[in-house]
């Protein structure tokens, strides 16, 4: 986005007229420290700069906020993922955490829910890297939730229902 002006303009422009954004793993993400703001204040959250850090591991991630309906139906998940993390999060609009993990001894937010202040919803998660984990039920549960949750459409108290046959799986 950061790259391509027109790209970026017609994405602002979706952001102003309140359009619903939900961006996963690299979608966080500017390599240039000059889009950290436009990332940050569009998702809620950036991955970018220098500065920016990774880890490949195996952790405990656990949803932090369970009110939020884009988390109902998902549980606490012991997975393998890449996660960025040390984010850069927004002061604008009314962020809500969402999952954390323990990286380094630390908790780090990896996903969150952002109400922004142009009306429009946005959700970013620093996972979903490896494919393997689209075969985790709460992995699909709360990408596909998002998306509803973005769009201002209803999240099934329990949950949506999001089995696949399992060839759709297959990496």
């Amino acid at each position: 986005i950061g790259v391509d002006p027109q790209r970026t303009a017609a994405v602002r422009e979706l952001a102003r007229r309140g359009a619903g954004i939900v961006a996963l793993h690299s979608g966080i993400m500017s390599t240039e420290a000059k889009d950290i703001a436009f990332f940050r204040d569009l998702v809620g959250g950036c991955h970018g700069g220098p500065d920016r850090r990774y880890v490949v591991m195996e952790g405990d991630l656990r949803v932090v906020d369970r009110s939020h309906p884009v988390v109902r139906g998902v549980d606490d998940l012991r997975v393998h993922d890449e996660f960025y993390f040390k984010l850069k999060f927004t002061a604008q609009g009314k962020l809500r955490p969402i999952l954390q993990v323990a990286i380094e001894g630390n908790l780090e937010t990896v996903a969150w829910a952002c109400e922004r202040p142009d009306g429009g919803r946005s959700f970013g998660f620093s996972g979903m890297d490896p494919h393997a984990n689209w075969r985790l039920p709460s992995y699909r549960r709360l990408a596909a939730q998002a998306v509803l949750w973005t769009l201002r459409l209803p999240v099934p108290k329990g949950g949506l229902p999001v089995d696949v046959p399992e060839e759709l799986l297959k990496a």
